[in-house]
């Protein structure tokens, strides 16, 4: 081979190694100097036109976001420490459009959804992790009317969504198939009158709403008495602070984790009925100080209300 030969390719590789050094760049890297975070241009004359990378300690991938003209475009993945898919998202324009699908770390499938430029679109489907359908929402210009299920498959609540919040009648049944409440909301709050029921048939409770918070209530025995003491305690222990869609997420998060894992036969909406029945008589921040005994005498009054005999 002559002199010629090797020159060219030497200069090859070096042409090679100076676009590879232009066409990433890494952002951050772990304690081990392992790479974290990298920013792969697909044009190295348009840094505005790239893909986000993040990758675990392990140097498996975390997520890929595709990035275009500084917005999020195209489809962006995230991946479970196993190699598994976790979401798949697609976007235009910095806004979720398209198709939209979510998994367990078993490969179960979460969620499935269809988006029109940030808004639901079509239908929404979601999943426990053992397949049976959870949820299902059809939706139409940012009105939908959603179907809720219990574990066993039985419906367990039903009523309309406007821009991502409940709105008119709402009712809501046990896995038994018999009605365990219905209530009225407005922008996301309950708002009105509402009835629970005992799993048998017979009235539980009765009150009003007013923006999420209790004005009038009345517990009942299965006879149709009044239950006064836990009438009376709801009148001198009425909550007058409603709680965040963050605390009550927050309480859910802590419930289905532990309290539903506890019980079995228990499904998401013993935890949705907990935080509803305690946040009508404590506020966030009173709950969260309470001694642990106050909290379990309260856990324990109104997890009666939650699983009526």
């Amino acid at each position: 081979m002559n002199k010629n030969y090797f020159s060219v390719l030497l200069l090859l590789v070096l042409l090679n190694t100076s676009c590879q050094r232009n066409e990433t760049r890494i952002l951050e890297t772990y304690p081990d100097n392992r790479i974290k975070t990298l920013i792969e241009y697909t044009n190295p004359g348009d840094t505005s036109d790239y893909k986000l990378i993040v990758l675990y300690n392990s140097g498996d991938t975390n997520l890929v976001c595709s990035i275009s003209q500084n917005m999020k475009n195209g489809v962006s993945t995230f991946y479970y420490e196993n190699g598994r898919m976790k979401y798949r998202i697609g976007y235009k324009n910095g806004q979720v459009h398209g198709k939209v699908s979510y998994w367990y770390p078993n490969g179960q499938l979460w969620q499935k959804a269809t988006y029109n430029h940030g808004e639901l679109d079509d239908t929404i489907c979601d999943y426990y992790e053992t397949g049976v359908i959870k949820s299902i929402g059809f939706f139409d210009n940012g009105a939908g009317e959603f179907r809720y299920y219990h574990p066993n498959g039985k419906l367990w609540k039903t009523g309309k969504v406007l821009n991502g919040k409940e709105e008119g009648v709402w009712c809501y049944y046990f896995p038994n198939g018999l009605k365990s409440g219905e209530g009225v909301y407005r922008n996301g709050r309950k708002h009105g009158t509402y009835k629970a029921f005992y799993k048998t048939g017979e009235l539980m409770e009765s009150g009003i709403y007013d923006s999420d918070l209790i004005v009038q209530n009345t517990y009942y025995l299965k006879n149709g008495e009044i239950d006064l003491g836990l009438t009376n305690f709801g009148k001198r222990n009425r909550n007058l602070i409603p709680w965040t869609d963050e605390q009550k997420q927050a309480f859910l998060d802590d419930c289905i984790g532990e309290m539903v894992d506890e019980n079995s036969f228990r499904g998401d909406d013993y935890c949705f009925c907990m935080v509803g029945k305690i946040e009508l008589f404590s506020s966030y921040r009173d709950f969260m100080e309470s001694t642990q005994q106050e909290r379990s005498e309260l856990i324990q009054l109104v997890s009666r209300l939650c699983e009526p005999e």
